[in-house]
């Protein structure tokens, strides 16, 4: 396929990935900024500093999504990213963060699973905390260490409507894209094994001599991690997969086999709208399990109109196991 075919796109498909987009960066970033806050303002335990994390990282993520759909919807033509430092700051912001999303997906789905096993057994805080911060600082060195080397010339990219590398990639860069890639794929592993645990342990849960209020907790435990994982596998594996296949022959594999039909377009949504998607799901699922979190927001969301009958209720019934603390 030559230059010129690839420069044919779909403006319907354009428009529909651009509606998307500006979906999420509308009602996500809001959404993650009110569970930042909501998970801020409660006691700094273990869960409470990885929800802490994720929705941080998630509320830039669904804002670095509208540069994207403002290409989308102007035929592709660069608008924000013509500017060659928003173009480099946006690739460096939007690639670290992706990364670290995924690893506080990981560390959570960890941390659940350990607590699901053994609920009165403790993590420290401060070595969680340790953890995530040095993940992010070696993902941000990792990035500038690549974005100089590669003379700070990411451009933006017609064929994925971001700014992206150029086509002459030294072996240096793939090295460093090589790590990044494996950063980005290792995660699933954990969060794939803490599903398959939380699985057993929720089938589980109803032969073992706990009572009827402990089983229930694990029970609400173990489905909120399958409904984590659950999201994490639709909006992320894919993602993962094509980067074990950079890891190889990434050239052959967008140079050849990719033109703007139909694998195109998926591979417009695997690298443009998977991972902002993810985050727009988050909070969702936060409002779904979460009782606390969805009263705060309805009584924010309101004015304080709305005033939960069980509110004392609910707070006394989290402070008897730490289980529920988790989901």
């Amino acid at each position: 396929m030559n230059e010129t075919e690839r420069m044919e796109f779909d403006k319907q498909a354009d428009i529909v990935y651009g509606t998307i987009l500006v979906i999420i960066t509308v009602l996500g970033a809001p959404g993650n900024a009110l569970s930042l806050y909501y998970f801020s303002s409660k006691r700094r335990d273990v869960s409470a500093i990885i929800y802490i994390s994720i929705t941080a990282v998630d509320t830039v993520l669904c804002l670095c999504s509208f540069p994207i759909a403002l290409t989308y919807f102007s035929s592709r033509n660069p608008t924000l990213f013509a500017s060659s430092v928003f173009c480099n700051l946006w690739h460096l912001v939007y690639k670290t963060l992706s990364s670290m999303s995924i690893f506080c997906v990981a560390t959570l789905s960890i941390t659940r699973t350990f607590f699901l096993l053994r609920p009165f057994k403790t993590i420290s805080k401060n070595l969680v905390a340790a953890i995530l911060v040095s993940y992010f600082l070696f993902q941000c060195v990792a990035s500038t260490i690549i974005y100089w080397e590669k003379g700070g010339q990411w451009i933006y990219n017609e064929m994925f409507a971001e700014c992206s590398q150029g086509s002459n990639v030294t072996k240096f860069e793939k090295l460093g894209d090589a790590i990044l890639n494996l950063c980005h794929t290792f995660p699933i592993f954990p969060i794939l094994m803490s599903c398959v645990v939380s699985i057993f342990a929720l089938m589980g849960s109803a032969r073992e001599g706990r009572t009827v209020e402990q089983g229930k907790e694990k029970r609400y435990a173990s489905v909120t991690i399958v409904m984590f994982t659950v999201i994490y596998a639709v909006f992320n594996i894919p993602s993962s997969l094509l980067n074990l296949v950079n890891l190889f022959n990434s050239s052959l594999l967008w140079e050849e086999m990719l033109g703007f039909d139909k694998l195109g377009y998926f591979s417009n949504f695997v690298w443009s709208l998977s991972i902002p998607l993810n985050s727009f799901c988050n909070p969702i699922l936060y409002i779904i399990r979460m009782k606390n979190l969805r009263e705060a927001m309805l009584t924010l969301v309101t004015g304080g109109l709305y005033n939960s009958k069980r509110e004392e209720h609910t707070c006394a019934g989290l402070k008897q196991s730490r289980i529920p603390e988790l989901v």
